[in-house]
């Protein structure tokens, strides 16, 4: 099974630089939040990928870490939506 881990800053100001963005795009956002995914291929139950890989993905003291299911991808909809941007694999910026 392939899980999803979203990692995001526990003050919520990491998303700041993006809002501006948007904003200065012409877009009206009033909150942005801004998280760094990983995909994990495990045949471990959630549990287990949760006790192991959260603690490496994310650091614990000014971080959020959480395997997100597919419920929880449809989160972000009823406050306005969701963006996402992946990078093209090999591809560096």
């Amino acid at each position: 099974m392939i899980y999803r881990v979203e990692v995001s800053g526990k003050d919520g100001q990491d998303g700041a630089g993006v809002r501006a963005a948007v904003v200065e795009a012409g877009v009206p956002a009033r909150s942005v939040r801004a998280s760094r995914v990983f995909f994990v291929e495990s045949t471990d139950p959630r549990e287990a990928v949760e006790a192991k890989a959260l603690p490496l993905l994310g650091d614990p003291v000014v971080e959020d870490a959480r395997v997100v299911t597919a419920t929880d991808a449809g989160t972000g909809a009823a406050e306005g939506g969701r963006l996402e941007i992946h990078l093209k694999p090999g591809v560096m910026d």
